[in-house]
Parts: structure tokens; sequence; C-alpha cells
């Protein structure tokens, strides 16, 4: 089974979507919880990362990476290597057109 690499922006893009759960609506458990829940879904993506179709052509080399939805929200960019599932970004859904 393939190792997952998450990037640093996808990690300060988690800590954002926390900080703006705690502070736009003071739930901090809340805020905890859906980063457990969107970590464990990238956990499921490492474990079947040929279920995901290639990226339209609205990302740049939209043909190397792979996308997951998250929740009808968000959209999980990876590519897959021999060894590893490298998640690169994570993109609010609304935001691509």
């Amino acid at each position: 089974m393939r190792e997952i690499l998450i990037k640093q922006k996808v990690n300060n893009k988690l800590d954002e979507i926390a900080d703006f759960i705690i502070n736009e609506y003071q739930m901090p458990l809340t805020a905890i919880n859906y980063a457990k829940r969107l970590l464990d879904f990238i956990d499921e993506v490492r474990k079947y990362p040929y279920a995901n179709t290639y990226c339209r052509q609205y990302f740049k080399d939209s043909g190397k990476f792979r996308c997951a939805v998250f929740e009808k929200k968000w959209v999980i960019k990876y590519f897959i290597t021999e060894k590893y599932v490298i998640v690169d970004d994570i993109i609010w859904g609304a935001s691509v057109k």
C-alpha cells in the first residue's frame, strides 16, 4: 500500500478551515471533528487512489492530478507515484468553475 504525503499548503488550509469554524461559529469541537473527518477522507484516498478520476481542465496539469470530492464542498487534488499518494491541494468546490 502506498504512503501518503501531504504538502504544507494542505496542512495550512486545514488550519484555516478549523480557524474559520472556531472564529465564525465559536464551535471548537466541531472544527476539530471536521478536520478529523477531512483527514480520514484523505486516508481513504490513500487506500483507493485510483477510485477517483483525473481532474478537469480547470486545473493546470489536469492530466497529472486526480480529484476527490469531500462532502460536496472540498476538492482534494492529488497525484500518484510508485510509492506515494501526494496530496497537492484542497480547494473550495464553489471556487472551481
